[in-house]
């Protein structure tokens, strides 16, 4: 098809949220329980048969696949792409190299943010948000703050 579809991962606690994007919006989207305590490393097979199921069910194959991104519930250091500390979910997450594994498993890039700042930007881009000035409009390098 050739179309750049994109995965979004919103992590929490007792459910992961999976959705594929298409030009910004959700085209296929699927939820699957989580048991945070059990580590992040428990529940990355549970979300690649997710994914593969929204490109399956979609009609496409990973070739079309943009990237990959993830909301952490934790705090993240989006440059390089690490979880750096976590809240007593998912404790596991600073261990595991989360880039490599989008780019072995589909060969894609792999975006990692903090879960709370990216609902401030979704809602700056797409909510109660769009189109305003005064609320959510401060940025400074790639972050997004609340006036």
């Amino acid at each position: 098809m050739g179309e750049n579809y994109s995965v979004a991962i919103d992590l929490g606690g007792t459910i992961i949220k999976i959705g594929l994007i298409l030009d910004s919006e959700i085209v296929r989207f699927t939820t699957i329980s989580s048991d945070s305590v059990k580590g992040l490393s428990h529940m990355l097979p549970k979300m690649e048969h997710a994914i593969d199921s929204l490109l399956s069910e979609e009609g496409i194959s990973s070739t079309d696949l943009a990237s990959i991104g993830l909301a952490f519930p934790g705090m993240v250091n989006p440059v390089e792409c690490r979880v750096i500390s976590t809240n007593d979910k998912y404790d596991d997450a600073c261990d595991i190299d989360l880039c490599h594994w989008a780019d072995s498993r589909w060969g894609v890039p792999f975006v990692l943010e903090n879960d709370a700042r990216l609902a401030v930007i979704g809602e700056w881009l797409y909510g109660a948000a769009k189109g305003g000035n005064d609320d959510y409009r401060y940025r400074n390098r790639n972050r997004c703050y609340i006036r």
